[in-house]
């Protein structure tokens, strides 16, 4: 992470008129937190290129070195097409996730005590922070998503590519949740890298990226259930997968309905996002 620009956004942007209604002033701080945060990310290139090139590298050497070995146990689709949505789900949660450490960066260098003087109410500086993760996280998704016909060979329609954006923002919305709060909880980057480390690798491999969710030990049956990457992989992977499966194939790695995935997001969504403006409301 590279410090802050001095021509960011800071807390001085927040202020308006006393003529405007708390809402207007609240929506104002957002869009003001919003931006600073994606001014932020721009000007971080590296942090760029490696969040770009780190899901690709696993499409393009697991995919391929792990294609003869699993071929039969996925009815023998190509191993690169269907492990191409966990790939763009790995995107969106490490992107989001990771996202967090720039709460615990803030509060190092003294900016969340700025702004949590604002005169906006702290929910506002949460809901902020999510959105701009969840704007970024679902970029870099389709960014990834673009190198999935070359990398996976196979097609993408622009059609299927609109059908998945409510999907990664949804995903995204719920996993920058969690690591915005977790940013506000932990007191150091040392400790946050660490936490997330610990948390990031089981969901991402317990949410079907790599291998159906059939037959499982019941322990690991349980873990996916409760995993909120399970509800993003399972719908990306069966809107994904209708270019180069028929329906009644697709069905064979379903593990619910779409309309199901969604509620489970909307339902991880609403209990983080409300965690998450507990923990400001608490700064």
């Amino acid at each position: 992470m590279g410090s802050h620009p001095a021509s960011l956004p800071s807390t001085t942007d927040i202020h308006v008129p006393a003529t405007e209604s708390r809402i207007e002033r609240d929506l104002q701080g957002l869009a003001t937190i919003w931006r600073r945060e994606l001014l932020h990310v721009w000007r971080d290139k590296p942090r760029l290129v490696g969040s770009l090139i780190q899901p690709l590298l696993f499409l393009l050497i697991i995919g391929n070195g792990l294609a003869p070995a699993v071929g039969n146990a996925i009815g023998g689709i190509d191993f690169k097409k269907f492990i191409f949505p966990g790939i763009i789900a790995m995107s969106v949660l490490f992107s989001s996730v990771f996202y967090g450490i720039t709460v615990v960066w803030d509060r190092e260098f003294g900016f969340l005590k700025e702004i949590l003087a604002a005169p906006v109410r702290r929910y506002v500086v949460a809901l902020g922070k999510i959105l701009a993760g969840s704007t970024i996280a679902t970029t870099q998704g389709l960014i990834v998503l673009m190198f999935v016909p070359w990398l996976a060979e196979t097609s993408l329609s622009a059609s299927v590519v609109v059908k998945l954006i409510p999907f990664l923002f949804l995903l995204s919305l719920v996993t920058s949740s969690l690591g915005v709060t977790l940013g506000a909880i932990i007191k150091s980057i040392q400790a946050f890298q660490v936490m997330m480390m610990v948390l990031v690798m089981p969901l991402y491999f317990l949410s079907g990226a790599f291998f159906p969710l059939k037959d499982l030990p019941t322990w690991m049956d349980i873990l996916s259930k409760i995993d909120p990457l399970t509800y993003g992989v399972d719908p990306i992977r069966q809107i994904g997968l209708t270019a180069v499966l028929r329906s009644h194939s697709i069905q064979v790695f379903a593990v619910h309905t779409i309309g199901f995935d969604v509620l489970m997001l909307c339902v991880f969504a609403a209990i983080l996002i409300t965690w998450s403006i507990t923990v400001f409301n608490r700064l």
